[in-house]
């Protein structure tokens, strides 16, 4: 979700450099202490885009082009400070803040490798078809300082399975010997409950001058998993003689890993020149302590990262706001020389974007206040990178891999 491509117009248009300026419902991701500058009560729905063009092929082979659809996914934000939204002025320094993000395909989508030497593209699958739900609450201490929490809730799958099998007697030997057809008959049963799991984003947001912003937040690390049980229940019976049957159990657990987000920091600066700000943000991430789904930490393990973030932001005097941003992603994948094939690159990021507010909505009728419209495009290019394997006999010959995405998010806020 945010990790991947971004969350809101507003974060998406400038490169995700939003530490400091974060300010509407998308401040429950980047910095919730930014919920806090919040004085009036918004409203957001908007709708995302996303396509991957990704490729790889080993040395002297064809290139290949794994089946990446599109994906989209709706949101609805929130914000609301407690004095405008109750009444009473002892809340103002007091504001709220919601997301809630859902894949339009489907709630939960979860693809489990059969092996860890697949070649696979970790961070371009499933990222953006999970249901997710931010919530957060900022405190204005001073004019120039606020705090904020937020926790960040992600769906884990709790999957108890069972099937059960009903075999002939009289055809398990003729089977055997390759003179017949086993008769069986099997019925499963599969059970798929949903829980929430929560990791906490804490953020503070300090205001030193009219012209100068900064940001620290901080997000615990979070993942989704499948845990449960898969039993196969074996029934041999003689449909000749209804007591001559016989059973047996084959158990086996399971234990897979999703959407993991590390222990992140992000330090961020804006400077605030009339109309134009200009946003810089710095994001160390723990890579290292990173699971693959089939809960195995990799060999070697994962690097830690630090990703640079620049955005822009110009405001004209007609109520038209335009965006632009740049992030540099670099790889927590290390060079795989041996079995295992994570497939990742650099990223170059790109993303413009553009806004206007109606001082009504344009249909009074429908809505009477400010009502704000706003659109974004992002381009992801995936730094073409060679795996150079240790031993081709063994591992096989050299991987190479890149590739391209772009996400495209159109977005609209009443104000009220």
């Amino acid at each position: 979700m945010a990790e991947s491509l971004g969350l809101g117009s507003r974060a998406v248009s400038m490169g995700g450099a939003l530490t400091a300026l974060a300010d509407d419902f998308s401040a429950t991701f980047y910095n919730p202490g930014g919920l806090a500058a919040a004085d009036r009560s918004n409203v957001t729905v908007g709708g995302v885009w996303a396509k991957p063009w990704l490729y790889w092929w080993e040395k002297g082979g064809p290139k290949q082009h794994p089946d990446l659809l599109a994906t989209g996914a709706a949101y609805l934000g929130l914000t609301s400070n407690l004095s405008h939204l109750t009444g009473f002025r002892q809340l103002d320094p007091w504001t709220l803040g919601f997301c809630v993000y859902l894949p339009l395909e489907r709630v939960l989508f979860t693809d489990i490798p059969p092996e860890n030497t697949e070649r696979r593209f970790l961070f371009y699958l499933d990222d953006t078809q999970v249901l997710a739900l931010l919530a957060g609450l900022a405190w204005k201490i001073t004019p120039w300082l606020s705090v904020g929490l937020s926790g960040h809730f992600l769906a884990d799958l709790r999957a108890p399975n069972e099937a059960v099998a009903e075999i002939d007697l009289r055809t398990v030997f003729p089977y055997l010997a390759g003179l017949g057809d086993l008769q069986k008959q099997v019925r499963p049963r599969i059970m798929r409950d949903a829980e929430l799991k929560v990791a906490p984003i804490v953020g503070l947001r300090v205001q030193p001058a009219d012209w100068f912003l900064l940001g620290l937040t901080y997000h615990g690390k979070l993942y989704g998993e499948t845990v449960g049980t898969q039993d196969i229940l074996l029934r041999f019976t003689d449909v000749s003689s209804p007591n001559s049957s016989f059973q047996t159990a084959i158990l086996a657990d399971i234990h897979y890993v999703h959407y993991w987000n590390p222990n992140r920091i992000s330090l961020g600066a804006a400077l605030l020149s009339g109309p134009l700000a200009v946003s810089l943000d710095l994001a160390w991430a723990d890579w290292s302590d990173y699971l693959d789904p089939m809960w195995y930490r990799p060999s070697p393990p994962f690097r830690d990262t630090w990703t640079p973030r620049l955005g822009l932001e110009y405001r004209f005097e007609n109520r038209l706001v335009v965006r632009a941003g740049y992030a540099f992603q670099k790889s927590p994948v290390p060079e795989q020389t041996g079995s295992s094939n994570y497939m990742d690159c650099d990223r170059h990021v790109v993303s413009f974007g553009a806004g206007y507010t109606f001082p009504r909505g344009p249909a009074r009728i429908l809505w009477k206040k400010p009502l704000t419209v706003e659109a974004s495009v992002q381009y992801l290019e995936l730094v073409e990178r060679t795996y150079r394997k240790s031993d081709p006999v063994r591992y096989g010959r050299d991987l190479t891999l890149g590739g391209r995405m772009v996400h495209a998010g159109l977005s609209v806020t009443l104000h009220y």
